[in-house]
Formats: C-alpha cells, sequence, structure tokens
C-alpha cells in the first residue's frame, strides 16, 4: 500500500495506456479509443443548490479542479442524481471558468451502467469514499471496463463510515485505484479502521486499492490580502472594532461545536475589555442548532457582542477574512480531517 505526498495524484495523471485494454475494447474505433474521458459521480445536493463547487464538497471541487488542469482529460461526465437535478448541475458547470478547456456534458446517475458500456471512461471520481465506491468496482467487473477509481475520505465521524470501507473491503477494487486520504490522520484511522475490521470479523480483508496523502489546497487568487477598512465597509461593520472569526458549518454532527468557542470568548472578553466581537459565519446546516447558539449567547449575557451571519456568500467569506483580527478554529471532533478555513484564513 503507497503512501504517496503532493499536490499531483501519481499514477492518475499518468497518460492513460490504451493498448492495455481488454479484448473487448480492441473493437473500439480510433477516436473513441483517443479520447481521454472522466467521470464525476453525484456531489452532494446542497453543492448544487449553491450553483457552485463549495458547501460539503469545496475540498472535492479543488480536487476535480487539479484533475482538469493536467490537461489529461478531453471530456469530463457529470453525473446528476435525480432528474430533477439536472437542469442545475447544466448551469453549475456551465459558469465554471476551468472547466471551458475539456467537453462538458450531464447524464443521469441512473443510467450509469449505460453510460459506463459505452464511453470507455479512464478515470470514474467518486468524491467520497461511500458504499457506492463498492458499487463502482462491482459494475467495472460486472461490464468488463477498465476505468480506474479515485475517492476521497475527508469525514471519518459519520455513522456510515466503518459500513463504506467494510463494503469497500469487500469489492474488487485494484492496487490502481486510489483512496485519497487529506491529512495524515485521516490516513492513519483509515489504516487503524481497516485492522480493527479485520480483526473483528476474523477474516484476511484485504484493502486493495492503493492510498496517499493529497492535503487540499485553495485558490490564493481569491483568498488573499485585502483592505480591511474596505472589506469592513463591504461588510457593514465598524472597522474601529476588533474581531474574532469562526467560520463553519453551524452543525455540532458536522463540524465544531461552537460551545467552547462561545465560552472562550466570555472569559477572553473581561481581559480584552468591549472593543472586540466575535463573528460566527457559516453555512446554517441545522436551523435548530443556530437557534440553541442564540439562546447560549442570550443566557451568558453576550449577544450584543457577537455577530451571526449564516450562509455567507463567497465575497462575504473572502472580506471576513480580512475585515477579522483574529481567526479561531476549534475542531474538537476527528471526522475533520483537514479543515479548509484555517488555510484560507493564513492565505
Amino acid at each position: 500500500m503507497g503512501h504517496k505526498h503532493g499536490l499531483v495524484f501519481t499514477g492518475l495523471t499518468d497518460a492513460p495506456d490504451h493498448h492495455s485494454r481488454n479484448s473487448t475494447h480492441q473493437d473500439q474505433n480510433v477516436t473513441r479509443s483517443l479520447t481521454r474521458r472522466l467521470a464525476i459521480l453525484p456531489m452532494v445536493v446542497g453543492t448544487v443548490q449553491k450553483s457552485d463547487f463549495r458547501g460539503a464538497v469545496f475540498g472535492s471541487g479543488y480536487m476535480l479542479r487539479s484533475l482538469i488542469e493536467t490537461q489529461l482529460y478531453d471530456e469530463v461526465h457529470f453525473f446528476a442524481p435525480l432528474l430533477a437535478h439536472q437542469g442545475a448541475y447544466e448551469r453549475m458547470v456551465a459558469d465554471v471558468p476551468w472547466l471551458r478547456s475539456v467537453r462538458v456534458s450531464v447524464h443521469q446517475m441512473l443510467h450509469l451502467h449505460k453510460e459506463v458500456a459505452t464511453h470507455d471512461y479512464d478515470l470514474v471520481f467518486a468524491p467520497t469514499f461511500s458504499p457506492e465506491v463498492a458499487g463502482l468496482a462491482s459494475l467495472r467487473k460486472a461490464t468488463g471496463t477498465d476505468f480506474r477509481i479515485l475517492s476521497v475520505i475527508y469525514s471519518i465521524s459519520y455513522p456510515d463510515t466503518e459500513t463504506a470501507m467494510l463494503l469497500n473491503m469487500h469489492a474488487p477494487l485494484r492496487d490502481d485505484d486510489l483512496l485519497n486520504c487529506t491529512s495524515e490522520s485521516g490516513f492513519t484511522i483509515m489504516l487503524a479502521l481497516a485492522g480493527h475490521l479485520r480483526k473483528r470479523f476474523g477474516v484476511p480483508l484485504p484493502l486493495t486499492l492503493d492510498m496517499a496523502v493529497v492535503p487540499y489546497g485553495i485558490d490564493t487568487e481569491e483568498f488573499c490580502p485585502g483592505d480591511r477598512d474596505q472589506a469592513c465597509a463591504f461588510l457593514g461593520l465598524d472597522a474601529g472594532t476588533r474581531y474574532i472569526l469562526s467560520l463553519g458549518r453551524f452543525s455540532v454532527v458536522d463540524k465544531f461545536d461552537i460551545g467552547p468557542v462561545i465560552e472562550a470568548f466570555v472569559r477572553a472578553r473581561q481581559r480584552l475589555g468591549g472593543s472586540w466581537k466575535l463573528i460566527l459565519a457559516g453555512a446554517a446546516a441545522h436551523g435548530t442548532y443556530l437557534e440553541w447558539v442564540k439562546l447560549l449567547l442570550m443566557r451568558r449575557g453576550i449577544d450584543d457582542a457577537v455577530i451571526i451571519r449564516p450562509d455567507v456568500s463567497d465575497a462575504e467569506k473572502v472580506a471576513l477574512y480580512r475585515a477579522s483580527d483574529i481567526f479561531v478554529a476549534p475542531s474538537d471532533n476527528p471526522q475533520e480531517t483537514f479543515g479548509l478555513t484555517a488555510i484560507e484564513a493564513m492565505s
């Protein structure tokens, strides 16, 4: 099992060797055999609704961009989870500048088996290491196709993580398939989980796909220093006030518990004085949790010193980093193997 580092997926960015395809592909025409195709399985619906690659699969969007910018693929096929999402997917991909260098089309996930048998994909990208990876491997075997599989593990505390690992350990994955771990901790935990499952079930279940550690990156042209006063004016904030920013999803399940941040601010404010305010920003994943946060602020008597900005736009997010004096990333959940907000703030 390999352990690679870097910003490029070793092996997955090599030029495909079509001469090694099995006999079922030898009668395909020359045009088809020279076309290099990348298939993208469905991303999170919330991301589609925002018409970009942000939200729960922000990092996967960066990973997809890195694959496109290798210039090894001529066509990219996106698969929408439902017919109702077809239009949203088409609008999403039409608005992405770095997709304009390739031919892009949107297909239905329901027809994946037909598209796989028809289009001779070189790589299929499954944005999350879920049971669908096992399904992909089985589909490849059943159709006699030869595409490679790329998946990502960036969340390791969801209830189905163990189930996904167990199913994928049983799946006909290959050593040229790749599971990317976005951090060393994620890599270590996935190896430990595989060992735990082998011991628990008493059978030598091999994890046949390769594993790598490839940290996420960010767009430094977007996340870069800027004028603080202009950022405050854009956000409607007082430039004379000092700000502490905590940015992440408002969800104790998906990300971090904001409670400790609030308690720390209560103690810090006693020493810092009233010139400081706390900004809590991010996607409001669970409305009831956000209401609990507001109630806690009132009980602690600091609701006038805390600014809540749910569901911020991309422009607001950049401005918040520029307007803030301190950034706090209180990840207390092993799921957060690599928080993008930390490197966004540092940039």
